[in-house]
């Protein structure tokens, strides 16, 4: 199989091809090469497939050096430059070798960076000294333009036209994610040329149902062409068997994490080295094929050889947590002797979050609520969460949200019918401002079904995937038999009755979410109509980012009012523009004093110059009487009499005791004991009746930027 590179639409290029290849002169409009990248790149040898793609081609000739492809690989070109460790050239593919007379081995390893002109202007210069100078100047002069590296939906349908008239196969096109496949899907379904009767196009993500993803699988009837448009997912999880054509864009969206913003990031990237491979790999599993890559041998160059560690690459609690059971020391030292060492910066940041949710002290010791979550296969916070359900007697739905938090939750959104989801998701809310009051509903909701056999119904009514459902379903066991080992619940089962007391108090449930989510709070200022977007707009601030977005996908992006100015979330992350919270839910100020790290308290009076972070005095001081400020995070404050601040921290100094003791001695919750149970009795009453009081207020219209609420 050989490695066709990129040209440009412009004009067909006279270097391609060979037997295998394509392109060259013969491909019309498109000018894509058969054999090596940019024309001078093949040098006219025997690119593409040479001999059913066994052997690979030989790229070369003059000029830069061909890479041949298939299970031998070829041989880097001879004339000027050579092979790739002699500047741009040729690399070969699998045993082959990558030399030719200019040298061996890898080229230089760059960084993938963003100064094009830079990367290109070398390999531009090169080019123009090749035979010929088979590329016009301002063809060459576009390969300095930083659109050419975008996803190019009018590239992408070229090549498709282009690919139809070769000999039959199916097409796989690597992009992105969901968002340039929504685009390609939907421009190919509009073109005239890309009717149904002549192609079967497929879009593959984990967003859409697994039944259309199996089509993927399936053979097209005779004279129609698949094309499967997919992510990263496809390069190693899935092989299939009719794929001869692939298109490589060059990028994929990797979660990464931004320790210096203390962010998770999802943008696109260029990809690695092995991903091209794996790429590259794909086309011609059972028979020969042909891989177009849509990138410029010089931006090859820049490509770092794997994809970076996940250790390096994500947040590091679950992972601190862990080693800190192994009584190691102090763990920064500990994991800066792996093979590929975090940065430090990552590290001191997953101490300060374990640190705020109490699993470490601040020697870095493991706490008794530490002690437990590192026996979770969880993350942290996500524990928490279980641990003090278990206490509070409400474990089912607490489970369901957690086990849709820990991997995925089970709604999937059909191509073009992201209103239709949303629509649904609104209805399983039942009024309130919470995507996990929407997950609870809808596994009670296919749980019955299940019960009277109409789960399959059930799920296509309510954009569902079943599979997905019986996944959570197993976790939630998992977690029961989890906790009911660690004697925090008398059952491994998670519907028992005496673990669910208090299942049904929806804002104790959301309190306990609350408990575990913590410090993931922001702040609501306001919610306005958006005539350009025609919807609700929330005007939200976090603590730690400043201004951030409700993810389109909440059922609280549309939300035109909240109850509370506060908005609890899990999953936030940073894309190529704003930072969004992708699943979020009203959360009133009690549970967040209640279950915060830290506490702060201090009196007022009209005159008291107050700190103004995330503070307003909403309803101003009718009389001169002084008022108590509680402070969580040092910047979430709220103001109350000082008698309901006297009460909140007696009740809450108790609650960390009891907690302690129940960490320390695990057992199940006794709700008759005179203590133990009077403590969270008089907690949930209190969680409950500001839960009643609160109810149709509206914290949406705030102007200023900051807050305070009169508790």
């Amino acid at each position: 199989m050989g490695r066709p590179g990129f040209g440009t639409p412009r004009g067909g290029g006279r270097g391609g091809g060979g037997r295998g290849g394509g392109g060259g002169r013969d491909s019309g409009s498109l000018g894509f090469s058969g054999g090596g990248g940019f024309k001078r790149d093949s040098g006219g040898g025997r690119g593409g497939s040479f001999r059913g793609g066994d052997r690979g081609g030989r790229g070369g000739g003059r000029g830069f050096g061909g890479r041949g492809g298939g299970d031998r690989g070829g041989r880097g070109g001879g004339g000027d430059r050579g092979g790739r460790g002699g500047g741009f050239g040729g690399r070969g593919g699998g045993r082959g070798r990558g030399g030719g007379r200019g040298g061996g081995g890898r080229g230089p390893n760059r960084d993938v960076c963003n100064d094009l002109p830079n990367i290109v202007e070398p390999y531009i210069r090169g080019l123009r000294r090749g035979e010929a100078q088979a590329y016009p100047n301002d063809v060459l002069n576009m390969l300095k333009d930083p659109e050419l590296e975008g996803v190019n939906n009018d590239v992408i349908i070229s090549l498709l036209q282009y690919i139809s008239t070769q000999r039959p196969g199916a097409v796989l096109v690597f992009l992105p994610g969901w968002d340039t496949i929504n685009s390609l899907h939907r421009t190919l379904c509009q073109s005239k040329f890309f009717n149904s009767s002549r192609f079967q196009i497929i879009p593959l993500h984990s967003m859409l149902p697994t039944v259309s993803q199996k089509a993927i699988f399936n053979t097209p009837p005779e004279g129609v062409r698949k094309i499967v448009l997919a992510t990263n997912i496809a390069e190693t999880s899935i092989t299939i068997d009719d794929i001869v054509y692939v298109v490589d864009c060059g990028k994929t969206k990797m979660n990464n994490f931004d320790v210096k913003n203390n962010i998770a990031t999802l943008k696109p990237e260029w990809i690695s080295l092995a991903n091209a491979r794996q790429r590259r790999g794909r086309a011609g599993r059972v028979q020969e094929g042909v891989c177009y890559h849509l990138y410029s041998r010089a931006r090859e160059q820049t490509f770092q050889d794997y994809p970076l560690p996940e250790i390096q690459r994500t947040r590091l609690d679950e992972v601190v947590l862990k080693a800190k059971m192994l009584q190691l020391g102090k763990i920064a030292p500990f994991l800066q002797k792996l093979l590929d060492p975090p940065d430090e910066a990552s590290v001191h940041l997953s101490l300060k979050l374990l640190r705020l949710i109490d699993a470490l002290d601040d020697d870095e010791h493991l706490t008794p609520l530490g002690y437990h979550l590192a026996k979770l296969p969880l993350d942290p916070q996500i524990g928490k969460m279980l641990l003090m359900a278990s206490i509070f007697s409400c474990v089912d739905p607490v489970f369901t949200v957690a086990a849709s938090l820990g991997f995925k939750d089970a709604f999937y959104t059909p191509m073009n019918m992201e209103k239709e989801v949303d629509k649904q998701k609104t209805i399983l809310a039942q009024g309130a401002t919470s995507d996990y009051t929407v997950l609870i509903n809808a596994m009670k909701g296919w749980e019955t079904a299940l019960e009277q056999g109409y789960s399959h119904d059930y799920c296509r009514e309510n954009f569902l995937t079943n599979n997905t459902l019986l996944l959570l379903r197993d976790m939630k066991d998992q977690f029961s038999r989890h906790l009911h080992d660690m004697k925090f619940i008398g059952s491994n089962n998670p519907k028992a009755e005496q673990a669910n007391l208090n299942s049904h108090n929806t804002a104790l449930v959301n309190a306990i979410i609350a408990s575990g989510l913590y410090p993931n709070v922001g702040v609501i200022k306001r919610t306005r109509w958006n005539n350009k977007m025609n919807k609700h707009f929330s005007s939200i601030t976090t603590p730690d980012d400043g201004k951030v977005c409700i993810h389109p996908k909440s059922v609280n992006s549309n939300q035109p009012s909240f109850d509370s100015p506060f908005l609890m979330y899990y999953m936030k992350l940073k894309g190529t523009g704003a930072i969004n919270l992708h699943d979020t839910s009203s959360v009133y100020p009690l549970p967040l004093i209640f279950f915060a790290h830290d506490m702060k308290s201090h009196m007022v009076t009209k005159d008291t110059e107050k700190n103004r972070a995330f503070v307003k005095h909403r309803h101003g001081f009718k009389d001169n009487k002084p008022k108590e400020i509680i402070t969580v995070r040092d910047c979430l404050s709220f103001e109350c009499k000082p008698s309901t601040a006297k009460l909140i921290k007696e009740l809450r100094t108790r609650l960390n005791m009891l907690l302690a003791h129940k960490l320390s001695h695990p057992g199940t919750t006794e709700w008759g004991d005179p203590n133990e149970g009077n403590i969270l009795l008089a907690m949930i009453e209190l969680i409950t009746n500001e839960d009643k009081r609160n109810q149709g207020d509206d914290y949406s219209d705030e102007e200023d930027n900051d807050y305070v609420n009169n508790i």
